[in-house]
């Protein structure tokens, strides 16, 4: 860069050749979602440039929320856990980053998530199964969402043992179970459930 200047005689000045360079502009190189649950999600990403990361966050796309995490200025990687969120939603988010002398970059690149329905079982049903050996009964019901099937179940007294069956395999929809073994003429009292990934 060289200054030149003439005053109102005509007399031209000038600077001495001085060389500058403007820093590189701070960049997300990465950015994914590692996990979600029921109420959070654990954002990760690499970024170079900033001292601080801003991951903006909501329903739709006025990013209602943020949290910040501060960085360092070399390429490194951070994670950022947002909570308190609703399950069964959708969400937006983009990554705003600050630099050394505080000026704000903001990303235009939207990412979204959809956090996982809290299950809920419907619509169950027992069958008494006929012609087999010994007493059995086939429960069925439904769930919104993937979870495990089990069955709890008990005599219908005072002091009796409760006894469970458990299918690990996680399904959405019908669930099926079988229950052999029981006692004839004999009441029972059961309980169905189902336990999600998360």
């Amino acid at each position: 860069l060289i200054a030149k200047w003439t005053d109102e005689d005509g007399n031209t000045g000038s600077t001495q050749e001085i060389s500058f360079r403007t820093d590189p502009m701070p960049k997300v190189f990465s950015s994914k979602v590692e996990r979600v649950g029921l109420d959070y999600a654990i954002i990760t990403f690499e970024v170079y440039g900033a001292t601080k990361a801003s991951v903006l966050y909501g329903k739709n796309l006025s990013y209602t929320d943020l949290k910040e995490v501060n960085t360092s200025v070399t390429r490194s990687k951070y994670s950022v856990i947002i909570d308190g969120l609703q399950d069964g939603t959708a969400y937006n988010y983009k990554i705003r980053l600050t630099d050394i002398e505080g000026y704000i970059y903001d990303s235009i690149e939207n990412h979204s998530f959809t956090t996982p329905p809290r299950p809920k079982i419907s619509n169950v049903r027992i069958q008494e199964l006929r012609e087999v050996a010994s007493p059995t009964v086939m429960f069925s019901w439904e769930s919104n969402a993937k979870v495990n099937s089990i069955v709890r179940y008990r005599e219908n007294v005072e002091g009796a043992s409760e006894m469970d069956k458990i299918e690990m395999k996680y399904i959405a929809g019908l669930h099926e179970m079988e229950i052999s073994g029981l006692k004839s003429e004999t009441q029972y009292i059961a309980y169905v459930e189902g336990l999600d990934e998360y």
